[in-house]
């Protein structure tokens, strides 16, 4: 990476999803992944999709994972903004997370993470504004503007549902 003082760069980043083929979810994947959901199984033959994207639960050891890697990322990089996109507080009913309710029977039920979530972000916010106080945090919404969420963001970004609406109509 060749790097250029007069430019600014960004990190594109995804705040409830992470890359299936990674080594480490590869690894982690049984702790990480929110309970109910789908088990990841790597395609025959090898090939990795760039776009296999796969959830993560906040409450599990993936934050502290991401934010120490973000973290050496945006100094090592010089990065002054963060820019999230699919972002989601997902539903989780991990015993292990810490995650879910028990019902009158006994049965185990998923909640959404919104406290988890809202850690997650603040962490991050905290990570950008102490190696620069100017950095930018922004976050894409999509008319979902979840203020325990985004109340770590300097600049919320929505519209897409309306271009999606407008191209059916077309």
């Amino acid at each position: 990476l060749q790097k250029t003082e007069n430019i600014s760069s960004i990190m594109y980043c995804s705040g409830s999803n992470t890359w299936a083929y990674s080594p480490e979810y590869q690894y982690y994947q049984e702790e990480w992944r929110p309970v109910p959901s789908r088990r990841f199984t790597p395609k025959p033959g090898g090939e990795k999709e760039w776009w296999a994207m796969t959830s993560f639960c906040p409450n599990s050891s993936f934050t502290d994972f991401y934010m120490a890697n973000m973290s050496k990322s945006v100094k090592r990089e010089n990065i002054h903004g963060l820019y999230y996109d699919n972002w989601r507080a997902q539903p989780c009913a991990s015993e292990t997370h810490g995650c879910g309710y028990l019902d009158e029977q006994g049965k185990r039920h998923p909640v959404s993470q919104l406290l988890a979530q809202r850690e997650y972000y603040k962490r991050a916010y905290v990570i950008m504004k102490e190696h620069n106080p100017a950095s930018i945090v922004a976050h894409h919404m999509s008319g979902q503007p979840w203020m325990s969420i985004c109340s770590f963001v300097d600049l919320m970004a929505t519209g897409e549902q309306y271009a999606s609406g407008l191209a059916r109509r077309v």
